[in-house]
């Protein structure tokens, strides 16, 4: 009698049978870590491709945009966006947009163009990094996710109110978060407008080196990103508190 006419589990006594999950599961880790793989090499691309270009060097970068013409703005925001994906300094497109537009029209382009690479990197993040590291990061995902879910719109204009902070990581990195897009969006865009006028006025002023404007400039700069990270440890104190009486209460 065969074990078929039987029905004897062929895995024998105490040997559980692989569960009709297994291979759906594989299949899922499988995609998790591909995706990842692709984001890597995304942001690789990315970066070769803004290097390549000459766009991550000021004299470089002011050159091709000027020849550009009426479309130098355009070709600018361009330019700044894929900055920003490659992971690249923001100081550099900030200063060209300076020299290029001065400081109104370069705040302007500046803010679109941050705004556009940071909504892109955020959704990269999101869409091919995000599984993959939360399977590593496990509870300390959750924690950071209950910390933004307090108040997500004050949460990222506290950390773009912050320019010392690596703003191109802050992008992948909240993307990996539960954050809603909106409020991520949102935050960005209004919270990086300070910082921004001061980075592109300090820009502007890199033409005339050692004059009174540039000392200005770079004081206010030094002024705003002080006053900034104070703001800062107040809000995240009174997230805190606000987290902690919460809980209590619960």
């Amino acid at each position: 009698m065969t074990t078929e006419d039987t029905g004897a589990d062929t895995a024998g006594p105490g040997r559980p049978s692989p569960g009709p999950d297994a291979g759906g599961a594989g299949r899922s880790a499988l995609i998790r870590w591909g995706r990842l793989l692709a984001l890597v090499a995304i942001v690789a691309a990315a970066l070769v491709g803004a290097r390549s270009s000459g766009i991550t060097n000021l004299d470089e970068l002011t050159t091709t945009v000027d020849e550009a013409g009426l479309l130098a703005p355009v070709v600018f925001v361009g330019a700044y966006a894929l900055l920003t994906v490659a992971l690249a300094p923001g100081s550099v497109g900030s200063a060209a947009a300076g020299l290029l537009f001065g400081p109104v029209l370069g705040t302007v382009v500046t803010v679109i163009g941050a705004t556009i690479g940071a909504t892109a990197a955020f959704f990269l993040g999101r869409w091919l990094g995000r599984d993959a590291v939360r399977s590593i990061a496990g509870g300390g995902a959750d924690r950071v996710d209950g910390f933004i879910g307090a108040s997500p719109l004050k949460s990222v204009l506290a950390l773009r109110l912050l320019p010392v902070l690596p703003f191109n990581l802050v992008n992948y990195g909240a993307g990996l978060t539960r954050l809603p897009a909106r409020d991520y969006v949102l935050g960005t865009a209004v919270g990086i407008i300070p910082g921004s006028i001061l980075f592109v006025t300090a820009g502007s002023s890199l033409d005339s080196p050692g004059s009174a404007r540039f000392f200005v400039s770079v004081g206010l700069l030094a002024v705003f990103m002080v006053v900034s990270g104070l703001m800062v440890r107040s809000i995240a104190r009174s997230d805190r508190t606000a987290v902690a009486v919460e809980t209590t209460v619960d």
